[in-house]
């Protein structure tokens, strides 16, 4: 991507571009932008994303929902800072994930409808491939009839998924467009995939398993079984979503943990929403006292022993390895 800002009116000109990793073109915006504002030296380039990381780390929380109610932003803590999220951009520093995270909690936190609307496309043009599979997520939990929770009426949220898919495709279109238009045919994400043998994908989902499941959720996945919350519709959708995701989207990947965690960003930031807006407050209570510092303590394990690597079986019964 570095590539991208040093030379953006041509970025095949670099060998780190040629075809087939030309398909990381299609998620370009940022380091494009960095390229035309003339931010091209290596210190200014990481400067740059180290600032949209912080801000993708923080969007979640700047929101009046999570600045106005304590309730929502001590479970966003937990299932954000104990999730896989976190780690992916601390360790993704100059990848293109940072916009894709904030405009998805702008999408599904804004009380703003056209801003929500603004936020997908700019999902579509930055990452439209697991912005698709998020929004159908996101919206299995949306229109999930949660007796607790309080929802609009079920055409308002049909209209809602409906205006968020035809933004989402927009954002994918808007950059077909203008890559097809400015560097001609980009080698797609399919492509990419048939480069290697079935094997490959299989052999990498079965000796990853368990740190692939684990990365899924993180802590989460402790807060959706807690008992106070696992009898939730919304909870189900989310678990069942998980483990769906979990066991079909690395068959298909490239890059399987950082796929799994932004897919499912969405629907946790909704849950989240939902379960701190229905819930009592002595349920809410217990989830803190009891979550809340496993998911402290994660991501200091993770800046101290630095890039976790996907563990084989055997590494996973050796934390130190697994995490080396």
């Amino acid at each position: 991507m570095f590539a991208v800002a040093q030379n953006p009116s041509n970025p095949l000109a670099s060998p780190t571009l040629m075809p087939p990793q030309d398909y990381v073109l299609t998620s370009a915006a940022f380091p494009t932008l960095l390229g035309t504002l003339g931010i091209t030296t290596q210190n200014s380039y990481i400067g740059a994303h180290v600032l949209i990381a912080l801000a993708a780390i923080a969007a979640p929380f700047l929101t009046n929902r999570s600045l106005y109610f304590a309730n929502m932003s001590r479970l966003l803590f937990v299932m954000l800072a104990g999730g896989p999220v976190l780690a992916l951009l601390l360790l993704g520093i100059g990848g293109y994930y940072a916009i894709t995270i904030i405009a998805m909690s702008v999408a599904v936190l804004t009380r703003n409808s056209w801003l929500s609307y603004v936020a997908w496309v700019v999902v579509g043009v930055n990452h439209s491939a697991l912005g698709l599979i998020s929004l159908v997520i996101w919206a299995a939990v949306l229109l999930a009839r949660d007796g607790n929770a309080p929802s609009a009426s079920r055409l308002q949220q049909i209209r809602q998924v409906a205006l968020s898919l035809a933004s989402l495709v927009l954002g994918a279109a808007l950059v077909a467009i203008v890559t097809a238009a400015a560097w001609g045919d980009i080698t797609s994400r399919w492509e990419v995939f048939r480069q290697y043998e079935p094997s490959h994908y299989i052999t990498m989902f079965i000796g990853g398993m368990p740190f692939l499941a684990f990365s899924a959720l993180g802590v989460g996945w402790l807060v959706l079984f807690d008992p106070s919350v696992r009898k939730r519709l919304i909870s189900r959708i989310l678990v069942i979503s998980a483990l769906l995701v979990t066991m079909t989207l690395p068959l298909v990947a490239v890059d399987q943990t950082r796929v799994v965690a932004i897919v499912l960003y969405p629907s946790v930031l909704l849950w989240t929403l939902r379960i701190a807006d229905s819930s009592e407050q002595r349920v809410l209570n217990r989830l803190w006292r009891r979550w809340s510092m496993p998911a402290a303590v994660i991501p200091v394990v993770i800046i101290l022993l630095g890039s976790p690597e996907i563990g084989s079986w055997e590494n996973f019964l050796n934390w130190r390895a697994s995490l080396s």
